[in-house]
């Protein structure tokens, strides 16, 4: 991820929020796959 494309904290702040409604929600399978796409959509 470049630069220009880093989340600004606010942004973490809110993308965290919705993925842990959803993660509150979901099944133990769904649960590893929010945990992928949270590695994919965090890197640095």
């Amino acid at each position: 991820m470049s630069t220009a494309d880093q989340m600004t904290i606010d942004e973490k702040r809110k993308y965290l929020r919705t993925i842990q409604k959803r993660y509150v929600k979901a099944t133990k399978r769904t649960k590893g796959e929010l945990l992928d796409e949270n590695d994919v959509s965090s890197q640095s």
